[in-house]
This record gives C-alpha cells, sequence and structure tokens, in this order.
C-alpha cells in the first residue's frame, strides 16, 4: 500500500492514523465533561419511556372504555328505535281501545238505566186485593148475558207510579 502511493502520502496516512496524544486528551477530556450530561439525558429518556408506557396503559384503557360505550349506544339507539316503533303501532291500538271504551261506556249507561228502572219497579208494593162485591140481590137477564163477561177493573192508584212514569219518560 505505501508502495503505490509515495512516501508523503505514506506519512500523511501513518500520521492520520495514529492519533496525537493531544487530540487523545482532548477528546477524553470533552468525553469526561459530557459524562453528567450524558447521564442526565439518559435519566431523561428513561423518564420519557416509562411517560410513553403509563400513557400507552391509559391510551388501552380508554380504547377499552370507548369499546364498551360504543356498545352500549349500539343497544342505546337500538332500544330507542324499538321505542319509536312500539309507540308508532300504539296509535291505532289506542283508538281501537278509545272506541271500545266508549261503546263499553254506552252500554253501561243503558244497563244503569234499566237497572234504575228495575229498582223502581222492585220498590213498588201491591195494592191490597179488592173486597169482594157482595152478591146482586137480584139478577135481571140483560145482567145475565154479561154474566160470561167480566166488568173491567181499575186498579187503584200504587206507590210509585208517579217514578215509574218519570223513569219511562
Amino acid at each position: 500500500a505505501g508502495g503505490k502511493r509515495g512516501l508523503f502520502a505514506g506519512l500523511v496516512v501513518r500520521e492520520l492514523e495514529a492519533p496525537s496524544p493531544a487530540a487523545l486528551a482532548a477528546v477524553g477530556e470533552e468525553l469526561a465533561s459530557g459524562e453528567p450530561a450524558k447521564a442526565e439525558r439518559a435519566a431523561s429518556v428513561e423518564a420519557a419511556r416509562a411517560e410513553a408506557a403509563a400513557k400507552a396503559e391509559v391510551e388501552q384503557a380508554l380504547k377499552a372504555k370507548l369499546c364498551e360505550t360504543q356498545a352500549v349506544l349500539s343497544a342505546a339507539v337500538g332500544a330507542k328505535k324499538a321505542a319509536e316503533k312500539a309507540a308508532k303501532d300504539f296509535g291505532p291500538e289506542m283508538k281501537k281501545a278509545s272506541a271500545d271504551l266508549a261503546a263499553a261506556d254506552k252500554e253501561l249507561a243503558e244497563r244503569l238505566a234499566v237497572l234504575a228502572t228495575f229498582e223502581v219497579l222492585a220498590a213498588r208494593t201491591m195494592p191490597p186485593p179488592p173486597e169482594p162485591e157482595a152478591p146482586p140481590a137480584e139478577e135481571s137477564p140483560a145482567e145475565e148475558k154479561a154474566e160470561g163477561e167480566a166488568p173491567p177493573v181499575e186498579a187503584p192508584p200504587v206507590e210509585g207510579d208517579a217514578v215509574m212514569a218519570e223513569a219511562t219518560a
């Protein structure tokens, strides 16, 4: 290698390959003075790594919570849609129930009117039986013909007739 380059080139290469003691001492001093800064930087790197690891754990926990929240949200949206459909379907059912209620109320009113009439009739008292008439002393031939027919009997007024007249009116 030295033959091809020449003597000067060989000398320069040797000088470059063999560092000078002054240069080595300067580099040694620089390395020695940089040792505390290196330790500070290493501590800073370790603190940053620990902080990054802690933040990664927090990120994983938040991602898990996000997944849970999204699942709950999805379930809530489904429940909301089901409730809206049920409310929409409830409208016709409510109308039918209202119509059924109106019909039942009408029927109840009719039955209460019939019941009131029955109570009025049930409260009536029967008139005392009519007193037997005295046998006629003599019967005439005209009366004999009418014997086959019963004379019309009028019932005496009974207590509650006025109430009955009002109930039927």
